[in-house]
């Protein structure tokens, strides 16, 4: 999350939501708007956990979110899509890295232009 250096992982509303679906959902809303107002894209990491309820395996219960049942997971994952939806682009990882690197090599592009040439 910018400013304050917190993840945004889909674990931590998770683990918000066993407490209050109402402040998971204002935590992700609040870094995903500080993602915007700084310009900064946000990557959420989801973990095969983030899919699974507590009644998939009970030998996971110690781990944040495994107390609550996957379709309560499942819409609480998908309100957060449909949030990031709204200002992102959701794109898997590889078109991601894809993008990035084709934005550098953009960049060098640009900048190995000769002296006194300006691309602008």
């Amino acid at each position: 999350m910018p400013m304050f250096k917190i993840p945004i992982h889909a674990s931590y509303v998770m683990y918000l939501a066993s407490y209050s679906v109402f402040i998971a959902k204002l935590y992700f809303w609040t870094a995903l708007q500080l993602c915007r107002f700084t310009r900064i894209q946000p990557s959420i990491l989801l973990h095969p956990l983030d899919f699974l309820g507590e009644e998939d395996d009970n030998d996971l219960s110690f781990f944040p979110g495994m107390n609550q049942p996957a379709a309560k997971k499942i819409k609480l994952l998908s309100d957060c899509v449909a949030m990031m939806t709204r200002h992102f682009d959701v794109v898997t990882m590889a078109e991601h890295a894809a993008s990035i690197k084709n934005q550098i090599s953009q960049r060098r592009c640009v900048s190995s232009a000769p002296p006194g040439v300006s691309l602008d």
